[in-house]
């Protein structure tokens, strides 16, 4: 660019600053400036136009900022609860210390449900925090930690349940009502937990001696199958939650074509978008339907052949030369 260019760029974008004050006017140039141009702007004190490679649209004119996010810890109800009630397309999923681990969708609640129903018996990773928020009921003995177990229902005749705990690889936490056998027999057994349905008031409990108990009791409002179902749904959103973002995300500065046809040609409903290694939100398909343009004020030498690469994806609001209009 010559001295003119340079200079044209630079007061118009100043000059429409001024007068028009709902948009941003950005001085730019398209290559290196000459000698006289540094010289100028050098000894005026104002720093030279920006240099401008291209105005492909990129990824990081469409990103979306969440409006809901999850934690690793929290059960996998919430997530359940945002997608009924907001049907997001993604959710953002962090852990404990804000750091960012993957989006998660509603294909990652289905997989989770389908698992539930392949005829083996899951491991639930549940807390004491997220039974609370989950269930209602109140806790008569808190373990303290998070259980990693099956759950198992004492509904069954003694001596058959007697038998189903003790061949049970993995110590369950058992949902029961108040089964004077059932309890005694699994506090002896020291399973991780137990949740006794249908009461309210821990003095129905008395006889029992839950002091050698190393586990957690809990005290369910709802009925048995009312129990087991949210008792699953108190499940850690991070057993759901993929860590392994690498095939999932995206650079803010890639261009928009090329991520479309990755999206598109992928299976996922999305992508986490990334500045380096700070993620800053997220792209879902309906996120290219419609293609950006950048406006551009067009300032001495207007010609496509001598303008920005790219300049056919943008639109051009104003031209101003002393050349023939191209």
């Amino acid at each position: 660019p010559d001295m003119d260019s340079i200079c044209s760029a630079y007061a118009y974008a100043y000059l429409k600053n001024l007068i028009d004050q709902n948009n941003q006017y950005v001085p730019v140039r398209l290559g290196s400036a000459n000698k006289n141009a540094k010289a100028l702007f050098s000894r005026l004190g104002i720093e030279l136009p920006t240099l401008l490679k291209d105005v492909k649209p990129r990824v990081r004119e469409v990103i979306k900022t969440p409006r809901f996010t999850v934690r690793e810890t929290d059960p996998l109800y919430s997530v359940i609860d945002i997608f009924t009630k907001h049907r997001p397309t993604v959710l953002p999923g962090f852990d404990d210390n804000d750091n960012y681990v993957n989006l998660l969708t509603s294909d990652d609640i289905n997989a989770f449900f389908l698992r539930e129903n392949n005829g083996s018996r899951l491991v639930y990773s549940i807390t004491e925090e997220n039974i609370e928020k989950v269930i209602p009921g109140k806790f008569i003995k808190k373990a303290g930690k998070t259980v990693d177990a099956p759950v198992m229902v004492g509904a069954m005749e003694f001596d058959q349940f007697e038998k189903r705990l003790t061949a049970i690889s993995q110590k369950p936490i058992l949902v029961t009502g108040l089964r004077d056998r059932v309890i005694r027999r699994a506090l002896k057994e020291g399973i991780p937990g137990l949740v006794i349905t249908g009461l309210s008031d821990p003095e129905d409990l008395f006889g029992f001696n839950f002091a050698d108990f190393n586990g957690f009791i809990y005290l369910s409002e709802l009925d048995t199958a009312a129990t087991i179902r949210y008792l699953r749904l108190s499940n850690t959103v991070k057993t759901i939650l993929n860590s392994d973002r690498a095939s999932q995300s995206i650079q803010a500065d890639m261009l928009f074509d090329d991520a479309k046809d990755l999206l598109i040609n992928s299976d996922e409903r999305g992508y986490s978008v990334f500045d380096g290694d700070k993620w800053i939100g997220f792209v879902t398909r309906r996120c290219f339907l419609n293609k950006p343009k950048q406006k551009l004020i067009l300032v001495d030498h207007n010609e496509i052949d001598q303008s920005v690469l790219g300049i056919e994806d943008a639109e051009i609001v104003e031209i101003i030369d002393h050349h023939r209009l191209a």
